[in-house]
């Protein structure tokens, strides 16, 4: 399973990731955020991966994908990254944007 929540602060999108993202979990963390960044036009995101448990390939690159698509202009960016998960963003999303402030 994966849970979110999400704080929306000076145009910036905050999600806290809690649990697994997989290829399933993308898919429905992306019908119910999708919305929210359309209606809103919110054009940065952060996502914070510190309470991840598991993390497969499929399932970050589709929640990325969705969100660029979403937004052209979108500016994705990622924070407090396992250890564990560097090697995988380096390999498919070759220009990330990692942040240390978080809210």
């Amino acid at each position: 399973m994966l849970y979110y929540d999400f704080v929306f602060k000076k145009g910036i999108l905050f999600i806290n990731l809690n649990g697994d993202i997989t290829k399933k979990t993308s898919k429905l963390f992306s019908k119910e955020i999708d919305p929210l960044i359309i209606e809103n036009g919110i054009k940065n995101v952060v996502f914070n991966f510190k309470n991840l448990s598991r993390v497969s390939s499929e399932g970050i690159f589709e929640t990325y994908k969705n969100i660029l698509i979403l937004s052209k202009e979108a500016d994705v960016s990622f924070s407090e990254i396992p250890i564990y998960l560097r090697k995988k963003f380096k390999i498919l999303l070759k220009n990330f944007k990692e942040i240390e402030d978080y809210i």
